[in-house]
C-alpha cells in the first residue's frame, strides 16, 4: 500500500444504501488514508428522512447522531476505521459549488451541487486527491461531462434488499416452527467410526480374470521345464561301495507308471488347475459392521419412537445377535466365514528310485524271553495295550455321573446349591418359565424382524424414550450381492408421536474392486512349488 490519501465526496446512497461504514471494504482503494466528506446537500438529504419510516429513517438518524457527536466535541471528523485503512467521516458543511460551472448545472438539484462542490475543492486544493463517491449514474455523467474525477460504488458495497412480505411471513412461520421444536424431543443420529454419519462405507471385494490358452501353454512349458520327467533311472557306479548291500534299479513296470500314468496325469491335473485359479482369487465384497448411536438431548421424552432401517441398491442387513441368542457370536463367526485355503499346485510325482538291498546274515540261536516276575515282556505289553481303552471307559463313566447330576433338580450339586431356594421346586419353576416376559415401556423391541435372516428393511419401536437418557446402540452388519458393482445407501428415519419432522439421515455405501493378476499368482505357485 502506497503512502497516500483519498478524499471522497460523497453521495447520499453511500449512507442510505450501502452496508455499515464499519463493515464497508475500504481497503479496496490501495490506500493508507480515507476521508469521507459529508457536504451540505448530502445533510440536507439526511434531514429529509429523519421523519420518515422505515429502515431510511432509521439509518438517517444514525448519521445524525453521528453529527451530533462531532458537534458536540468540538471536532469536524470521526473516526470510523483505524488502520488497513485508516478512514475518517469529516463535516465539511462550508464546501461551496464552484461558481465557474454553476451557470450550466443546476443547482436546486443536490446531485449537481455536489458536482459544483467537487469544482471547487479541487481547486481549492490542488494537491489533493478528490474523488465523486456514488452509485448513481447521473452525477457521475455530470462529472464526466466537466472532466471531474468520480468512482462508482460497487454492488457488493450495498446492504442487502429489505424482506418481502412473504419473506417475512416464511420468517415468521420459521421462528414460530422453531419454538414448537424447541418443546419437542431432539433426536441425533450419529455413525461410530466414521468422520460423517453420511459415510461412505466401502465394502472390499477381490475379482481376478480367467488365464487365456496362450498363458495356460506357457505356464505349462515353464513347470515342465523347472520339473521334468526323469528318464535315466541307471544305477550310479559309486552306489556300491558296501559288499552287504545291493543297488537295484527301479523296475520296468514301475518306471512305466511314472512316465506314461503319474506325469501325464500330473500335468494334465496342473494345467486343469490353471483353468479355475482365477476363482481361487475371487473374493465376494465384504461385510462392515455399522454402529449407530442415537440420542435424545431435549426437554421432552421421544413418546411411541420408531427407528427403521432401509437399504437401496444391491445390498442388505443383519441385525446383531443378543447375548442370549441361541447361537454364539465366535461360533456364527467361524460358520459364516469358511476357512480359506491358500491355493497351491497339485504335487509332482516321484520318479522311481533304486533300491537298497540288504544281504541277509546267518540265524544265531533264539535267546530266552525276558521275564519280569513271572510274566514275560509279550504278556506286558498285551496288558499295556488295554490301559488306553480302560482309561476311555472310565471317561465315559465320569461323564454319565455328571449327566445325571444336571439332568436331576433336585440333585445338590453346585448349580442347585447357587440357585434361590424358589428355583429349586421344579413345578414352580416350571410355572415362572412359563409365564411371557414383561414388556419394558423404556426399551426398544424390534419388530417383525428376525436374527438370522438377512432383510431390506427393518425397524424398532419405544413406548416411552426419555429424553437425556444414555445413548441407543444399534448394530447392523451391512452386506452386499455378489457381484455386485453398484453403491447404494443405507436410509434410517426416526419417527414420534411428539415430533414435528422426523430425523432421517443416509449413509452411501460403496463397493471397492480390487483386480488380482491372476497369471503372476500362477508363476508364483510355479516358483514355489517343491517336489
Amino acid at each position: 500500500m502506497t503512502n497516500n490519501a483519498l478524499t471522497l465526496i460523497a453521495d447520499t446512497n453511500l449512507f442510505f444504501e450501502c452496508k455499515k461504514l464499519e463493515d464497508l471494504p475500504w481497503d479496496e482503494f490501495g490506500v493508507d488514508t480515507i476521508t469521507i466528506l459529508l457536504t451540505r446537500p448530502v445533510l440536507d438529504e439526511i434531514d429529509k428522512h429523519k421523519s420518515g419510516t422505515g429502515r431510511t429513517r432509521k439509518r438517517a438518524l444514525e448519521i445524525f447522531g453521528r453529527v451530533r457527536v462531532m458537534l458536540k466535541s468540538g471536532s469536524n471528523s470521526l473516526v470510523i476505521q483505524k488502520d488497513g485503512p485508516r478512514v475518517l467521516l469529516q463535516l465539511s458543511i462550508g464546501l461551496q459549488v464552484d461558481p465557474e460551472i454553476s451557470p450550466h448545472i443546476d443547482t436546486t438539484k443536490n446531485d449537481d451541487r455536489l458536482v459544483g462542490i467537487l469544482s471547487e475543492a479541487i481547486k481549492t486544493d490542488p494537491d489533493g486527491n478528490y474523488r465523486l463517491f456514488t452509485h448513481d449514474s447521473g452525477p457521475a455523467a455530470t462529472a464526466g461531462d466537466f472532466e471531474l474525477p468520480f468512482k462508482f460504488i460497487d454492488d457488493h458495497w450495498l446492504r442487502d434488499d429489505p424482506p418481502t412480505p412473504a419473506e417475512r411471513k416464511v420468517s415468521e412461520l420459521q421462528t414460530k416452527l422453531s419454538q414448537y421444536q424447541d418443546q419437542e424431543p431432539k433426536i441425533t443420529v450419529k455413525l461410530d467410526g466414521y468422520p460423517s454419519a453420511e459415510g461412505p462405507v466401502v465394502l472390499d471385494c477381490q475379482s481376478a480374470r480367467a488365464l487365456s490358452t496362450d498363458q495356460i501353454e506357457t505356464l505349462v512349458l515353464e513347470l515342465k521345464s523347472r520339473f521334468p520327467m526323469q528318464t535315466d533311472f541307471a544305477v550310479p557306479p559309486d552306489c556300491a561301495s558296501n559288499p552287504d548291500v545291493t543297488i537295484e534299479p527301479p523296475g520296468k513296470e514301475a518306471i512305466e507308471i511314472y512316465q506314461n500314468t503319474q506325469y501325464p496325469e500330473w500335468i494334465a491335473a496342473c494345467t486343469n488347475y490353471f483353468k479355475t485359479l482365477h476363482e481361487q482369487f475371487t473374493r465376494p465384497p465384504s461385510s462392515a459392521e455399522l454402529v449407530y448411536r442415537m440420542t435424545n438431548a431435549g426437554s421432552r421424552p421421544s413418546i411411541q419412537t420408531r427407528v427403521s432401517f432401509h437399504t437401496d441398491g444391491d445390498f442388505w442387513f443383519k441385525r446383531h445377535l443378543a447375548h442370549d441368542d441361541e447361537i454364539d457370536d465366535d461360533d456364527q463367526e467361524l460358520a459364516e466365514k469358511p476357512l480359506q485355503v491358500p491355493p497351491r499346485l497339485p504335487v509332482s510325482p516321484r520318479a522311481p528310485m533304486p533300491k537298497r538291498v540288504i544281504k541277509p546274515k546267518p540265524e544265531s540261536a533264539p535267546k530266552a524271553a525276558l521275564r519280569l516276575k513271572g510274566t514275560d515282556i509279550a504278556q506286558f505289553g498285551a496288558l499295556k495295550g488295554m490301559l488306553p481303552m480302560q482309561s476311555e471307559m472310565a471317561r465315559i463313566v465320569r461323564k454319565q455321573k455328571e449327566m445325571r447330576r444336571f439332568a436331576d433338580p433336585l440333585s445338590l450339586n453346585q448349580t442347585a446349591l447357587e440357585m434361590p431356594q424358589v428355583f429349586r421346586n421344579p413345578a414352580i419353576h416350571s410355572l415362572i418359565s412359563a409365564r411371557p416376559p414383561k414388556r419394558d415401556p423404556e426399551a426398544f423391541y424390534y419388530v417383525d424382524w428376525p436374527s438370522d435372516m438377512p432383510v431390506e428393511s427393518g425397524a424398532l419401536t419405544c413406548d416411552l424414550w426419555r429424553h437425556q437418557s444414555r445413548a441407543q446402540l444399534f448394530d447392523l452388519e451391512i452386506h452386499a450381492d455378489t457381484g455386485s458393482r453398484k453403491g447404494g445407501s443405507l436410509s434410517i428415519e426416526v419417527h414420534a408421536e411428539n415430533l414435528t419432522q422426523p430425523v432421517t439421515l443416509r449413509t452411501k455405501l460403496i463397493v471397492s474392486e480390487n483386480e488380482v493378476d491372476t497369471y503372476a499368482e500362477a508363476q508364483k505357485l510355479i516358483e514355489n512349488l517343491r517336489h
